[in-house]
């Protein structure tokens, strides 16, 4: 079932999405430490909607991973995104829907825009 203003679809139940898992991608995430000791960062993935909806959150944390980093070096992790849990919230109802539009995907301050589509 969509929800719709006008012309514009503005969000998708998440329990009528037909295949969530087909919508899943990849994040991967590298960190280069310039010191000379070895380090270690906490690297937080979230994301968060282009469009304000009552009640959605301002940002979601879709995960996080400590990694070590020799010095000089370069680490590298990554995440799946799975948008009908990462991208998605619950309504005043309790309903999870998934806002159709641009995301933001971010980490420290680096922000790539993903789109779902209806």
């Amino acid at each position: 079932m969509l929800h719709q203003r006008g012309n514009n679809l503005e969000y998708l139940y998440v329990d009528e999405v037909p295949d969530c898992s087909s919508l899943r991608f990849q994040v991967q995430i590298s960190i280069t430490n310039n010191g000379d000791i070895d380090g270690s960062e906490v690297v937080l993935l979230f994301s968060k909607a282009f469009k304000n909806f009552k009640g959605s959150p301002e940002r979601q944390l879709i995960g996080f991973e400590r990694i070590h980093i020799l010095p000089h070096g370069t680490a590298e992790t990554s995440f799946q995104v799975d948008p009908c849990e990462h991208l998605s919230f619950a309504d005043e109802q309790g309903n999870r829907i998934l806002p159709t539009g641009d995301h933001i995907i971010m980490s420290e301050n680096v922000e790539h825009v993903v789109s779902i589509e209806a």
